[in-house]
């Protein structure tokens, strides 16, 4: 519009008579008809007599890539709704098991808030570390691994059995990422065991 052109005129005047330099991020309209999205670079010159001679800039059209990172964000978003809305609990961890994703059910079947759960990390969740270190050494190591059953921690100390299955994946641009799903056993545990 024309006051975004005026303020885009008035900053390339601005690095023009300082001899600065300037960048940003803008749309522009092209003569193929489509807005683009662009970046551009510039730098005020001046005369040998130390006056000002003009600017010099570089103009990038970024639109495939914008568009490119737009489509990334819907797919990441529509896999967060999807997560969210799954019928048992999902967390998704990197290797170090600083959670990067959880859906409520991870909360409740935890007993733990969100920011807890961030802060502890899914290491504090299991009974016995080094369960946790074999499971994550099979998923690095053949990409999934599938229906183990742990002990596990809630917030408040108490155990509990799960079966827990993980797959591979990348999450937020951030890749080797744990994606779990985890299901409570522990009634069908006793059951068992009463047998």
């Amino acid at each position: 519009d024309a006051n975004t052109r005026e303020e885009a005129h008035r900053r390339d005047m601005e690095v023009v008579h300082s001899g600065g330099r300037i960048q940003h991020a803008l749309e522009s309209h092209w003569a193929d008809g489509r807005v683009h999205q662009t970046l551009f670079w510039g730098q005020g010159l001046r005369a040998l007599d130390g006056g000002t001679a003009g600017m010099v800039g570089v103009l990038l059209d970024i639109s495939e890539e914008a568009q490119a990172r737009a489509a990334l964000r819907e797919r990441e978003q529509l896999l967060r709704d999807l997560l969210e809305s799954a019928p048992g609990t999902v967390v998704a961890a990197d290797g170090s098991g600083r959670v990067l994703f959880h859906n409520q059910n991870a909360l409740e079947m935890f007993g733990v808030d969100a920011d807890t759960l961030a802060a502890q990390g899914m290491r504090a969740r299991y009974a016995d570390p080094s369960q946790r270190a074999v499971l994550m050494e099979r998923l690095w190591r053949e990409g999934f691994a599938r229906e183990s059953d742990l002990e596990m921690v809630r917030g408040d100390g108490s155990r509990f059995w799960a079966q827990l299955s993980f797959t591979r994946g990348s999450f937020g641009g951030q890749p080797d990422v744990a994606f779990g799903w985890c299901v409570d056993i522990t009634e069908r545990k006793r059951t068992a065991q009463a047998m």
